[in-house]
């Protein structure tokens, strides 16, 4: 009884989202397409190298790359990144647009296909594993002549949350390369500012705002860790995709164990083990007395969906985006209980536009 919900909690929370809206289709493809204009003048960043002590930028003629200039890093995916970009040096102010072509860890270049790829084999090694481990009657010997009954549930809601979630993941990422980063820039003898432009549309990969106090922190749209909406709660992470619509938004919450994308299955199912036990065995005979009189079990639902955190957080919103830098407010509406009362109802936040790029740097060659 125990191993079985274990089992079914770790690719819950692997998969997280049961659903998918009307435009999330899994019928659409996703593309990476060539989002930049022509540029425009003449290119006065071809060949040279600036960094700063935070970061580096190498300019080729129609390429960039961004790295952290930390000596004692460890090299990772949000490390090092490469950017097509393009140019115009007769504006005013001069102009550039970033967009992302790969990037690297441990020393390998990842593009957006590479990384769907990881992301699908990803899926399917966890819905290969599942499967057959659901498969297994013996999972469900505690459940005596209902063991059928819950095998059916358990197998329909680990399927639905794993095609969500992979379908999630993968636009996400689909948005994130065919997003461009914007910028102004001066450029000295000696010195680069590059300043970040908000373009004023919240489902923008690159579009991140912050708001960040002692108890708790809010992300909407974590750019480098492909995350569309993150709450930090202490050393607890809270995940899920944002709608939003009539200066309202609203979240499916969920846990967040890992990133499928760095292979974190193991430590995703260790994190799930210690959850789902005190959850489910408390409630085992309200599931088999539910069980006896109808195909399926309110209670289990429940359990499931309290184990892994499907709540939904509501707020009304205002973007002021000509503030500087941009800000957005939440008063929330409806706030899950997973939060405790680190959120409360009517409270309300302010998070700013926080860039992802912008830098002054030095002239290093």
């Amino acid at each position: 009884m125990k191993q079985l919900f274990i089992t079914l909690l770790m690719f819950l929370i692997l998969c997280g989202y049961d659903s998918l809206t009307d435009n999330e289709s899994k019928s659409e493809e996703n593309t990476k397409s060539n989002e930049l204009k022509e540029s425009t003048g003449s290119n006065e960043l071809s060949g040279k190298t600036f960094s700063n002590n935070d970061v580096k930028f190498s300019f080729e003629n129609s390429t960039v790359k961004q790295s952290s200039n930390e000596a004692s890093r460890s090299v990772n995916w949000t490390d090092i990144a490469d950017f097509n970009y393009t140019f115009n040096s007769k504006s005013e102010p001069k102009t550039l647009d970033f967009q992302l072509k790969q990037v690297w860890g441990t020393g390998i270049a990842a593009n957006y296909e590479k990384q769907l790829e990881t992301a699908k084999n990803g899926y399917k090694a966890v819905i290969d594993t599942v499967n057959k481990t659901l498969n297994d009657d013996k999972l469900y010997s505690a459940f005596s002549s209902y063991s059928d009954k819950v095998k059916n549930i358990v197998t329909a809601k680990a399927n639905s949350y794993i095609a969500a979630q992979e379908e999630i993941l993968s636009k996400y990422l689909d948005t994130k390369y065919n997003s461009l980063i914007k910028f102004t820039y001066n450029l000295t003898d000696t010195t680069l500012t590059l300043t970040e432009v908000f373009q004023n549309n919240l489902t923008d990969a690159s579009s991140r705002f912050i708001y960040s106090c002692e108890n708790y922190k809010i992300t909407l749209n974590d750019y480098d860790h492909v995350i569309p909406f993150k709450v930090e709660i202490g050393d607890k992470i809270f995940v899920g995709v944002p709608s939003f619509a009539d200066e309202k938004i609203s979240v499916q919450i969920y846990p967040y164990s890992g990133d499928i994308l760095k292979d974190e299955i193991a430590k995703i199912a260790t994190d799930i083990s210690t959850k789902i036990t005190a959850e489910c065995a408390n409630n085992a005979l309200k599931i088999a007395a539910e069980l006896a009189t109808d195909d399926t079990s309110s209670t289990l639902e429940k359990c499931i969906d309290k184990a892994v955190g499907k709540q939904t957080l509501e707020a009304n919103y205002k973007l002021d985006a000509t503030s500087s830098p941009a800000e957005l407010t939440f008063t929330f509406t409806n706030v899950p209980e997973l939060f405790g009362d680190t959120l409360t109802k009517n409270s309300s936040v302010t998070l700013k536009y926080t860039p992802l790029l912008q830098a002054t740097v030095n002239l290093e060659k």
